[in-house]
């Protein structure tokens, strides 16, 4: 059960990055390219640059899955 978890966090997580990549990308090519290849710039990007209605929703969610993700993947394996 607690591995299902960990991959449904991970595929949400996985959608909300892809959202702030793609606006990376929109922004400048190379701010794309570094937030694809490098999740700290993204997290930059996505706490100072990211422009949007939803920006708190897609960023902290992102945040959170990420967290999430790894907690039931650790729960899953038993805590080793």
């Amino acid at each position: 059960m607690f591995a299902a978890l960990g991959w449904i966090f991970q595929i949400i997580a996985l959608v909300l990055f892809l959202i702030i990549v793609i606006d990376a990308f929109k922004n400048e090519i190379w701010k794309g390219i570094l937030a694809f290849f490098c999740c700290f710039y993204t997290l930059y990007y996505g706490l100072t640059e990211y422009e949007s209605e939803k920006k708190t929703l897609i960023v902290g969610g992102w945040i959170a899955s990420v967290i999430l993700s790894g907690i039931f993947q650790v729960m899953a394996r038993g805590g080793s």
